[in-house]
This record gives C-alpha cells, sequence and structure tokens, in this order.
C-alpha cells in the first residue's frame, strides 16, 4: 500500500471520531442553549451512515496506488 494513503486513512480515522463528539458544535450548543445528549444521536447516526463508506473508499483508494520500491 502507498504511504500517503496510510497517512490519509489515519486522517480519515480521526475525522470519524470527530463526526461522534464534533469540537465545531460547542459555540453552536451555547448559542442555542443545548447540551451535547441533545444532539449526540444525530451525530451518531451520522458516524454510522458514513463509516462503511470511508472503509470502503480508503479500501478501494488504497489498491489504486502502489507502493514504489
Amino acid at each position: 500500500m502507498h504511504l500517503g494513503w496510510i497517512v490519509a486513512s489515519y486522517d480519515l480515522g480521526e475525522a470519524l471520531a470527530n463526526l461522534i463528539q464534533p469540537f465545531w458544535m460547542l459555540p453552536v450548543l451555547g448559542v442555542f442553549q443545548l447540551r451535547a445528549r441533545d444532539i449526540l444521536g444525530y451525530t451518531f447516526v451520522v458516524f454510522l451512515a458514513l463509516t462503511p463508506v470511508v472503509i470502503v473508499l480508503v479500501t478501494l483508494l488504497g489498491w489504486t496506488l502502489s507502493y514504489p520500491l
């Protein structure tokens, strides 16, 4: 596997974790007087929907580049 895709896979894994608990949502929670548990169900559904898509795409795109030795 190409080293660039290894780095991209790592970044995508971190991005998936941010879908569950989005740090960018903190100001929005304060403005609308919500708590994190009020939106956690919605962010978890998005996480569940996008995880298989990301795994499949990383796998397919990883096969497109060979490791240059």
